[in-house]
């Protein structure tokens, strides 16, 4: 793993990150990207649409994303990481049986300048993770592979990982050596309801990604991209122990109408407008800011949380804080019986539960 540097102050760094670039069309983002002032860039997936078994089309659509002059001055400026999704894999909806994945494998790692003696040049896969650092505070980005080792959706069971990426994953997060870990996958996580590709058609891999964001003791924030517009979704009540939020922005060239994809875990309005997100943590004040800016760098979208909103935490300690701040996922998610109950009920359950110990104090 390497290590970015932080941002000049030293207090506050910046990540930028974005998916679905078509290298042959002009790409003005890029400048509005590079006014955001970010310390580093990171590809959520797509960053060429490849769709070929043809190494050299694939090698030259790299080359003509490279050559993008507004890409080409970021590349200049500050370093570039990133995990792929499906076209710069190399084929739509791609996934284990696409048969170049190997030779794609180098390609794409060739275009991120990835070391010859980078770990990722050997595995079967481009996951990997980086340590950057936001003041005193350690912020570790972990990019996943949903692509090498995917197997069709149709099964509980599907694979999306593989072993040795899951092996990896989980001892990685259990480990806790970060004060943040930002996990990025260029295939939504959250959102379930929509007909595109996502981590619930594969349900049992979605439940196993829980339990191992659930094991870790550092907060955890989700990016991903796909989708062609941007938006911000939120649940507290996956196996992860914690509200879960998610960042998606999609895409540098592409956008689609989002009011067709229902969420019922969205906060806020979504971003149909071409755009980029941007991650900044500020290591003084423990906390951090999730933005979604369009192609002219104007905010369409933004979260502010402190870095303990995201840390694990019992049950009724996520019942109170999805009481207090809404907007934290869907009233249809809560657990077991509370998701049974009229809101105001089970909120003056939780209050009465809450005060009790007070109560009982004070009459003694």
């Amino acid at each position: 793993m390497a290590c970015a540097p932080a941002s000049a102050s030293g207090a506050e760094l910046r990540i930028a990150f974005g998916s679905c670039s078509e290298h042959d069309r002009p790409q003005p983002i890029w400048d509005a990207i590079l006014a955001s002032e970010p310390d580093l860039f990171f590809w959520v997936g797509d960053a060429v649409y490849g769709d070929t078994t043809d190494m050299a089309l694939l090698r030259a659509k790299y080359a003509a994303q490279r050559a993008q002059p507004g890409y080409a001055r970021l590349r200049a400026r500050i370093p570039v990481f990133g995990t792929w999704d499906d076209h710069d894999y190399g084929a739509n909806v791609g996934n284990r049986e696409y048969p170049k994945r190997a030779e794609s494998q180098q390609a794409f790692l060739d275009f991120l300048d990835v070391d010859a003696a980078d770990p990722r040049r050997a595995r079967e896969g481009v996951y990997g993770a980086q340590r950057l650092r936001a003041g005193a505070l350690r912020v570790l980005l972990i990019l996943l592979d949903v692509r090498y080792h995917r197997e069709p959706a149709g099964r509980s069971d599907a694979a999306m990982l593989g072993e040795s990426q899951w092996r990896w994953l989980e001892a990685l997060l259990a480990a806790g050596d970060a004060d943040l870990a930002i996990v990025a996958t260029g295939t939504q996580v959250l959102p379930d309801e929509h007909l595109a590709e996502k981590w619930a058609d594969h349900p049992d891999e979605q439940q196993r990604l829980y339990r191992a964001l659930g094991a870790a003791p550092m907060p955890l924030l989700l990016a991903s991209g796909d989708r062609h517009f941007g938006e911000l979704s939120c649940d507290s009540w996956t196996p992860a122990r914690r509200p879960l939020y998610e960042i998606t922005s999609s895409g540098l060239t592409r956008r689609s109408d989002p009011g067709r994809d229902p969420n019922r875990r969205r906060v806020g309005a979504p971003v149909a407008e071409r755009n980029f997100g941007v991650i900044a943590v500020d290591g003084a004040r423990a906390s951090l800011r999730l933005e979604l800016r369009d192609a002219a760098g104007a905010l369409r979208a933004e979260r502010g949380l402190a870095l303990g909103e995201l840390a694990p935490r019992a049950r009724a300690g996520r019942l109170w804080q999805w009481a207090r701040r809404g907007g934290c996922g869907a009233a249809g998610d809560l657990p077991g019986a509370f998701a049974r109950l009229p809101a105001p009920l089970w909120l003056a359950l939780l209050a009465a539960a809450l005060a009790l110990p007070l109560l009982l104090r004070r009459a003694r």
